[in-house]
């Protein structure tokens, strides 16, 4: 896992990107470039693993919501039974 960049370090690193382009060292922009396209791809992982989390969390929310809705369903129809059968 790499070193998390700032915006500070991107921009530092495009104005040496440009600095050593005009001095014609053109394969230092296709290290940065990937350099931060690597970066890129960790983020979009980091953001997978926290959807898959997030997922995990809204799977037991449906689970527990549907028990709370069977369990609600079952008093309202002993509430019914209780009403309309009364006790002799």
């Amino acid at each position: 896992m790499s070193i998390w960049m700032s915006d500070e370090h991107k921009k530092e690193l495009l104005r040496l990107k440009e600095n050593m382009y005009k001095a014609g060292f053109a394969p230092i922009e296709d290290i940065l470039r990937s350099e931060m396209e690597l970066e890129a791809l960790e983020a979009q992982i980091r953001a997978a693993a926290a959807t898959e989390v997030n997922a995990k969390y809204m799977l037991w929310s449906v689970i527990v919501a549907a028990l709370a809705a069977f369990g609600s369903a079952a008093s309202a129809y002993f509430a019914w039974f209780g009403i309309t059968h009364p006790p002799h």
